[in-house]
């Protein structure tokens, strides 16, 4: 019997006190059947010691047991019923804002979302590489960095999608390019925008 690990199981549970004390009325029970000769009351201590951890953990263990029984099923359960955490873009570092282009100063939110979307399709076959384990990316092969948090959002997304969802990418972007840039009756300010813009900058 190993007392340590006896006393542990039993710690774990909130037995501990309860236990410690059941043993020692035991003790002390089995000591007052002893024989009080006083050769034979030291030879008896050992075996009344071992004989109330014996009874003490006959009551106990089975109690210790079925609650340890208990949360293994619980943690099982959980593990089976946990949703998975979500797939993350292998080469992707962890946001910072070092990672955006530090010349990118469009203050409009349609088109900070127009160029997101821009930059995600147009930089794809740059940043992304399929593998057979998956997609990986690498932002220091992109002509220009991503404008906007939301690119790398993008990006992600996509890249992490199936084949209809790159093909989504692919025609929201072309929309916002359209028009953006081919009908200057949806964006009259088109004509006023100067040179060396976001899309420019994409060579």
């Amino acid at each position: 019997m190993n007392k340590l690990e006896i006393t542990n199981r039993i710690e774990r549970q909130g037995l501990r006190a309860a236990a410690e004390a059941y043993r020692e009325e035991v003790r002390l029970r089995l000591m007052a059947k002893a024989d009080t000769g006083a050769g034979v009351i030291k030879k008896d201590r050992a075996a009344v010691v071992a004989a109330s951890w014996a009874e003490m953990w006959g009551k106990f263990g089975p109690i210790v047991e079925a609650a340890e029984a208990k949360a293994t099923a619980e943690a099982k359960t959980k593990v089976e019923t946990a949703e998975p955490s979500a797939p993350q873009l292998v080469g992707l570092p962890p946001f910072s804002e070092d990672l955006l282009d530090p010349n990118y100063s469009e203050r409009d939110p349609g088109r900070q979302l127009r160029d997101s979307l821009l930059w995600a399709a147009m930089e794809w076959m740059r940043v992304i590489s399929d593998t057979d384990d998956g997609p990986v990316a690498n932002l220091t092969a992109a002509s220009v960095p991503p404008p906007t948090p939301f690119a790398l959002l993008v990006l992600s997304t996509y890249a992490l999608g199936n084949i209809d969802k790159r093909r989504e990418l692919i025609t929201r972007a072309l929309a916002f390019a359209v028009k953006s840039h081919d009908d200057p009756a949806d964006n009259p300010d088109a004509d006023n925008e100067q040179p060396g813009g976001f899309l420019d900058s994409i060579k």
